[in-house]
């Protein structure tokens, strides 16, 4: 079976198959090679997009705060809420939360701790790292159960925990088919 391009294999780690066109070795290659000033605020990206797939790009999207770019009033309101949820966050963080709404308009926190994909996925990433004795410095489990008992929101650390093992797993994939490392 021939893989899309920026797809991740994660099989070797009891994963999916994950298609991610944004880890593509050619494309990575060329992000990094771009001056930082064209990657401020997804400068350059985004006029790619807007130039190559106008229809795209005008849709809503988490860089305008749930707004197309046809909606400025929308966005700049959107704007001043932020800020203000952010101030007032700072004063009373015990009232008010944080914004926490421009991860794809997707609760991940909410989502590890009660849907059984998100924990299916979490629990064999934890496993192939830690079968394969990769972080042997971290207490991976207390991060979980910090996370799953709300005293921190460990969303981000998860990811990464995942992104890890996924990572792992495909390299070693590859070393095992062909003997050497690409």
């Amino acid at each position: 079976m021939v893989e899309p391009i920026g797809a991740v294999d994660g099989r070797a780690a009891g994963l999916p198959l994950f298609l991610m066109p944004f880890s593509n070795q050619r494309w990575v290659r060329y992000w990094l090679a771009v001056p930082n000033r064209y990657k401020l605020k997804q400068s350059l990206y985004l006029q790619f997009l807007k130039h190559k797939y106008p229809a795209l790009a005008v849709l809503p999207s988490k860089n305008r705060l749930g707004h197309s770019s046809q909606d400025l009033l929308g966005y700049q309101w959107a704007r001043i809420r932020v800020k203000a949820r952010t101030e007032l966050n700072k004063l009373w963080p015990s009232v008010v939360r944080p914004y926490l709404g421009n991860l794809n308009y997707v609760d991940h926190a909410g989502f590890f701790r009660t849907r059984d994909d998100y924990q299916t996925v979490l629990s064999r990433a934890i496993q192939y790292l830690n079968d394969h004795d990769v972080t042997p410095w971290l207490d991976i489990q207390k991060l979980v159960d910090e996370h799953m008992s709300r005293k921190v929101n460990r969303q981000h650390a998860l990811w990464l925990l995942i992104g890890l093992a996924l990572n792992l797993a495909a390299e070693s994939e590859r070393v095992n088919e062909r003997g050497v490392r690409e």
